[in-house]
Order: C-alpha cells, then sequence, then structure tokens
C-alpha cells in the first residue's frame, strides 16, 4: 500500500516551491483500551506523496511541510486538541514514501466529534477540513475485541516510537483493498478482560476469511489457536492471500469458550484484485433451458437482464457475463442466466429471478437517464446490491450545494448505520453518482463535504439517537 515517488533532484537546484496534485489524504480512527489508562483512540493519517507540494534544494533538502490540527468535542466542549507540523524530506536517492502519523487520545466512554484541519504549508491554499462522528464505548466491565487494524508492514521494535506497539513498529494500512502485488494480510487486534470468565482459564481465538459472495467461511483461511486469560492479549494475525482470487471479503476474529460457542466477535471487510488466480464459474453449458423460466424475458431484453445482475455478482460472473455479451450467443446467454438463479436458490429460481427483476424495473424507472440504465447508475447499483435504504436525506435544490442525496442503511450485513452520499455535480438531470460511503469495499472519501459543497463551506450529515438522518450544514 505505501507508494514510493521518485523525483529529478539534479533539476531542482534552486529555492522554490513545486505544484503538485491537491493535497489527499486518508484518515481512520480505531479505539484500544488499557487497564491503566482507559479507553484510547489512535487516530491514522496518511498523506499521499504524489498529492504533497515541497519546498527546497538539493543542498538543504527538499522537504514537504503538513500543518496538522486535531479538534475533539463533546456535547460543544472542547475535551482534547493538538496542533503540530508533520515534516518529510526527499531522500538523497529522489525517493518520498508516503507521510504517516499517528496520534493518540485517552477519552472517556461517550460521542464525540473530530475535526480536522489540514494545511500544506507550502501552498496554504491547499486547506482540507473535515469532521468526523465517533463513539467511544465502555470496555472496562466486559470481554471485548479492539478494533481490527489493518497493517502495510512490521517489524520488531523495542523503541519509543508513535508506532510501536506490543513490541512492533505497525504502519498501518487505511485503504483496505488488497492489489496483485500483497501477497499477505497483517492484521492487529487486542481481546479484552478474557480473565473475567473465571471457569475459562484457557480459550479459543478463532479468525478466518468470510467470502462475501456466498457468506461462507473459507476453510482454507481459517486458523484456531488456545490462549490463557489475561487482562488484555495482543493478536497479530499473519495471513497468506497471495492464492486468494479477486472479490470481496471479511475478516473475522472470534472469541470461543470451550464448546466452541462465539462469545465476542469483531470484523473487518476489504476488497481482493488478484487476476493471476482465476475465478471459477461453475459449468453451465450442459443446462437444459427450461421455456417457463423464460416467460418473463423476451429474447430482446435478455442481454439487458443478463448485464443487470453485475450489481450483485461475484467478478468472476461478471467477468463470465460481459464474455457472453460479447459473443452475443443466445443460447449460452440462456443456459447462463438459469443457472446464475439456480445456485442462488436452488429451491425457487424462477421465483428469486422475478423478484430481482421487479427491483430493476424500479430502479430503472427512479434511477436510469439518456446516459445509463437504472442498474449501471450508482444509486441503481447500491440500491441493487444493498437494497432499500431505511432512511433517505435529498436535497435537489440547495443554494449552497449541489444537489445531494444520503442514504442511511441501519443494517448492511453485519454492519450498522451505514452511508452513501450521492451528489450531480454536472446539475443537469439524473446524474448522481457516489460520492462518499462508510460501508467498507464502496468509495469512500475524507473530503466529500468539500466536494458537495459550490462555495467552500463544510456540510454535515448526522445520526440522530433514533437512527434518523439529520442534514446540516456547519461553516
Amino acid at each position: 500500500m505505501t507508494k514510493r515517488y521518485i523525483f529529478l533532484l539534479c533539476l531542482l537546484v534552486s529555492s522554490q516551491v513545486f505544484a503538485a496534485r491537491s493535497l489527499r489524504i486518508v484518515v481512520d480512527a480505531k479505539q484500544f483500551y488499557a487497564p491503566d489508562q482507559g479507553q484510547y483512540i489512535e487516530i491514522y493519517m496518511q498523506f499521499l506523496a504524489n498529492s504533497l507540494h515541497f519546498s527546497g534544494d538539493s543542498i538543504n533538502g527538499i522537504k514537504t511541510a503538513i500543518s496538522t490540527q486535531i479538534i475533539i468535542s463533546k456535547n460543544d466542549a472542547v475535551v482534547a486538541f493538538d496542533k503540530y507540523m508533520i515534516e518529510a524530506f526527499i531522500e538523497k536517492n529522489g525517493v518520498l514514501d508516503d507521510v504517516y502519523s499517528l496520534k493518540r487520545f485517552v477519552l472517556l466512554p461517550g460521542e464525540y466529534n473530530i475535526e480536522y484541519e489540514f494545511v500544506d504549508m507550502n501552498n496554504p491554499k491547499d486547506t482540507i477540513q473535515f469532521i468526523q462522528d465517533i463513539e467511544v464505548y465502555d470496555w472496562r466491565k466486559a470481554p471485548f475485541f479492539s478494533d481490527i487494524q489493518l497493517i502495510e508492514s512490521l517489524r520488531k521494535s523495542s523503541e519509543n516510537m508513535s508506532f510501536v506497539k506490543s513490541g512492533y513498529e505497525m504502519i498501518p494500512r487505511l485503504i483496505p483493498y488488497y492489489n496483485v502485488e500483497s501477497e499477505r494480510l497483517i492484521a492487529y487486534v487486542e481481546l479484552y478482560n478474557a480473565h473475567l470468565y473465571k471457569d475459562l482459564p484457557k480459550f479459543a481465538i478463532r479468525y478466518y476469511l468470510r467470502d462475501n459472495f456466498n457468506g461462507r467461511r473459507m476453510d482454507d483461511y481459517t486458523v484456531t489457536k488456545i490462549y490463557s486469560s489475561v487482562p488484555v492479549l495482543p493478536l497479530i494475525v499473519n495471513m497468506n492471500i497471495a492464492e486468494l482470487r479477486s472479490g470481496s471479503y471479511t475478516f473475522v476474529v472470534e472469541f470461543l469458550d470451550n464448546e466452541e460457542i462465539v462469545l465476542k466477535k469483531r470484523e473487518f471487510q476489504f476488497d481482493r484484485f488478484n487476476p493471476s488466480v482465476e475465478d471459477v464459474v461453475l459449468d453451465y453449458s450442459q443446462t437444459i433451458v427450461d421455456p417457463r423460466f423464460f416467460e418473463e424475458l423476451p429474447d430482446d431484453s435478455l442481454f439487458y437482464y443478463l448485464e443487470s445482475l453485475t450489481p450483485i455478482s461475484s467478478q468472476a460472473d461478471i467477468s463470465q457475463i460481459y464474455k457472453l455479451l460479447s459473443s452475443k450467443d443466445k443460447e449460452l446467454a440462456k443456459k447462463y442466466f438459469q443457472s446464475y438463479w439456480i445456485r442462488t436458490d436452488a429451491r425457487q429460481p424462477t421465483d428469486a429471478w422475478i423478484k430481482y427483476k421487479r427491483l430493476v424495473v424500479q430502479v430503472e424507472r427512479e434511477y436510469g437517464s439518456m446516459l445509463l440504465p437504472g442498474f449501471k447508475t450508482d444509486r441503481g447499483r447500491v440500491f441493487l446490491k444493498y437494497g432499500p435504504p431505511n432512511a433517505k436525506i435529498q436535497r435537489p435544490n440547495e443554494p449552497e450545494e449541489y444537489p445531494y442525496e444520503i442514504w442511511q442503511y441501519y443494517k448492511i450485513d453485519n454492519f450498522s448505520n451505514r452511508r452513501f452520499v450521492f451528489y450531480n455535480p454536472s446539475m443537469i438531470g439524473n446524474e448522481y453518482v457516489l460520492l462518499h460511503s462508510d460501508m467498507p469495499g464502496e468509495l469512500f472519501n475524507n473530503r466529500w463535504n468539500l466536494d458537495l459543497s459550490r462555495t467552500g463551506g463544510t456540510i454535515r450529515s448526522r445520526i440522530n439517537d433514533e437512527g434518523i438522518l439529520d442534514g446540516g450544514r456547519r461553516q
């Protein structure tokens, strides 16, 4: 995940500021617990090297500098504040890695707002401000897992440094995406208060991968280990994923008793792109086409509804669908289409298909346009993949913002309170696109509230106690 960039130092002989792309930052906050101090959060920041500005020369050094300000408040009262400068020099060989920073804050249980401000000091106009809401949970009186921290690189260290924990220096992986070059999944998580189970001197920890397409645990990526009860158990998982095919997965860690009953669980979703490992689609060439299955699917709509399966399909099926679309072989397409729904619902494949067809018709009516069919739009894809949202904000005529919608889902699989932000930057017709989501595997945009504003203000949307989205503006 760490990116390295090479600069031509021979050209940098006089003091100057070099133009670069707009500042790009990835920020994430994780919660942990220490018996001697209580709950604390770690805020990880990754500044993408190719978005930074640089000043200096090859004699005195060429560096970047980012002013960072973090304000944590509760009920409009500031409870923590930090402002500091992050500096990084280009190495003599002309290489600069992404710049990382970490800050820890001890916080009592409760709901907080975290306000961030980042200023590129070599180009002060390049400033990013945004707000994050976080809830700190009380983990003092019961067993609990910390948040899962994905790790980019890991090495033993006894130094007293910000990225060192449990005897290791851990550089975080903030984007949950593994490309073809990634061969290992490394994760860090802590289990607290297992010793409170007095009749459980030893217990099991099981971690595994779950395929999000079929919801099944993958036996080849399942490990179970036995541990003794302690107040804090640090766990480092180092899993070989070189042969893991492309797709969406969930990393799961479980705390089990002696009868393998799950007492606590924590999970984290990620995406994998690995074309070097062939995805397998079950052979459908021998499928016998049942005419009754296609009574509501005339030949002139076959390829339309075939392509409409892509929002709910695995990467292997998507590849197969587009091969069939390219071949225009209707008979083979029918065999695949029928086998697809038999795999989806072996008992009632026709009913499953008709139910999905109604949804495709609905998104075509609500989100289709002259440019794209409904299922190819971002709102249509999200609707088909996750279902209708539980709550929705629609703001088509705000004076200071582009037209936008915010969808909230109370529950998606094992994730709670997930949001999707769509907007229409062209301000023409029905052309809304996804701007940001906090659902793992979807587009995450820390500066979505800035991109949404036409005036440079900050849009803020919160979830109130009843779980309903409230929209607001904060300058």
